[in-house]
């Protein structure tokens, strides 16, 4: 089966949608059968793409002449878009491909309708209903969403969630000493809830002295949100470390006591299902991808933006309840949002075997037969006289 899978990166930064395209691109390779090849806008040339790969290294539209041609061409079995902004190949394809299957993987807000995140052409409703023949939402807060801003019927969409390689082994924790925040920190990115974080921190830091609240992530907005706690005084219990690679990243969520999301633009809740594999607690929004993942009060906490303060406080005041928390998310990995199960949708998705068709049984050999003592019969006998 040839799958062509079409996205802005997955090297160039380390956002949840890079990682949830590392990941697909990882599983295509792992499918038996399958020949995938990826086009990329962002990345460098010398991205670690394990499979064929073409950049645009940083411009859209030679990557899409680039796919466009592909189509025409190559006649892929599937079509894989990891961004709304791709689906006029969608368009193409169903013109100079009929048979190839179009799937769209939809994260969240740049299919919500939100014209500060993205503007949404007209006629993308209508390529969106003609040209999909299925769209992989990776939250149910998306699925229906999306279905109902773009009237695509329920029964063409499949739940896609976000996936880590599996549970980590659970380490016992000093309860109550750092919350952590780990999201991309760029212009649209306001809403992540990071300053909602900061704003508590006098309060809270008054009944919890040793608290430290720390940042992974990078974009335009540290600037600002250093300046906002200056501005509060907790400058001195707020850290900002900026990209981290998978390693250092894995350090700070053993380190942590809690990770603390309130956005209200979360598409698929990456950082909440990596926060369980370590065993750690949530908190998260009321109004995005946290509210189907978390469930309140069980696997971490929700609030709305007016509370995530008194969230805190009340996650902080109860250790033992946190750790059950932390560890309820954490039994839910395995075979739910673990790297098996990714792989496992994916080939449901595509319509193939998870794993290779075990080779037909070979005949056995005959074992070496050492030569029979026959008796004589009686007329081999008559025979010699």
């Amino acid at each position: 089966m040839k799958v062509t899978f079409v996205m802005f990166g997955a090297w160039f930064a380390q956002g949840g949608m890079e990682k949830f395209n590392r990941r697909l691109i990882r599983c295509l390779n792992e499918l038996p059968g399958v020949k995938p090849q990826v086009f990329s806008v962002l990345d460098p040339p010398n991205a670690p793409c394990p499979a064929p790969f073409r950049t645009g290294d940083g411009k859209k539209k030679p990557v899409m002449d680039a796919v466009g041609m592909h189509l025409l061409t190559k006649r892929p079995d599937v079509l894989l878009l990891a961004h709304a902004d791709f689906l006029p190949l969608a368009a193409i394809a169903r013109v100079v491909a009929p048979k190839c299957k179009v799937v769209l993987f939809a994260n969240g807000p740049e299919v919500w309708g939100d014209a500060a995140h993205r503007h949404t052409p007209g006629w993308e409703f209508f390529a969106a209903r003609k040209s999909l023949h299925t769209v992989a939402a990776l939250s149910e807060t998306t699925l229906k969403r999306m279905s109902r801003r773009y009237q695509i019927p329920r029964d063409r969409f499949v739940l896609f969630p976000q996936a880590v390689d599996g549970p980590q082994e659970l380490v016992e924790r000093r309860h109550g000493n750092v919350l952590l925040t780990v999201a991309r920190l760029g212009v649209r990115d306001v809403n992540k809830g990071v300053g909602l974080v900061i704003r508590a921190m006098p309060r809270l830091l008054e009944r919890f002295p040793a608290l430290r609240y720390r940042i992974v992530g990078s974009g335009p907005l540290i600037e600002p949100l250093w300046d906002f706690a200056i501005e509060h005084g907790v400058h001195r219990r707020v850290e900002f470390l900026g990209p981290l690679d998978d390693a250092a990243l894995a350090k700070v969520y053993r380190e942590a006591d809690a990770v603390v999301l309130p956005s209200k633009k979360e598409g698929s809740g990456l950082a909440f299902i990596e926060a369980w594999s370590y065993g750690l607690p949530v908190i998260g929004g009321t109004d995005d991808a946290a509210a189907w993942l978390i469930e309140d009060g069980v696997t971490g906490l929700t609030a709305p933006p007016g509370q995530v303060g008194s969230a805190i406080h009340r996650l902080l005041l109860d250790p033992k309840a946190a750790r059950e928390m932390g560890r309820k998310g954490h039994a839910l990995i395995e075979g739910r949002f673990d790297h098996g199960a990714f792989r496992a949708r994916l080939a449901a998705l595509l319509g193939v075997p998870e794993t290779a068709p075990a080779p037909p049984p070979q005949p056995a050999a005959l074992p070496d037969m050492p030569e029979a003592d026959w008796e004589e019969v009686e007329w081999e006998a008559k025979q010699r006289e």
